[in-house]
């Protein structure tokens, strides 16, 4: 299993915090700039100091915009089989 970035959540939780605060005022609040700010609340992903710093501000753990996905199965080019059926012998 792998851990994947979920930027729309992100975003989402970035747009609710700020509100109607002016973006050049949020960015300051946060220490990032304008257009960085600008750029993640539209689906971008931040370098990792906006990203610690942005956390930071919507006092969330940074682990917090992972989620967990499985990797696909790989099925072998013949698919599945029925297995033949044991012998008198394999049964022992």
């Amino acid at each position: 299993m792998k851990k994947e970035f979920n930027k729309d959540w992100f975003s989402n939780e970035i747009r609710f915090k700020k509100g109607k605060i002016p973006l050049v005022d949020c960015a300051k609040l946060i220490g990032i700039s304008a257009a960085t700010l600008s750029r993640v609340q539209n689906g971008k992903e931040p370098d990792v100091m906006s990203y610690h710093r942005i956390c930071v501000w919507l006092k969330m753990p940074m682990d917090k915009f992972f989620t967990t996905v499985s990797e696909p199965i790989e099925i072998p080019n013949g698919g599945f089989r029925a297995s033949k059926t044991p012998s008198p012998s394999d049964r022992l």
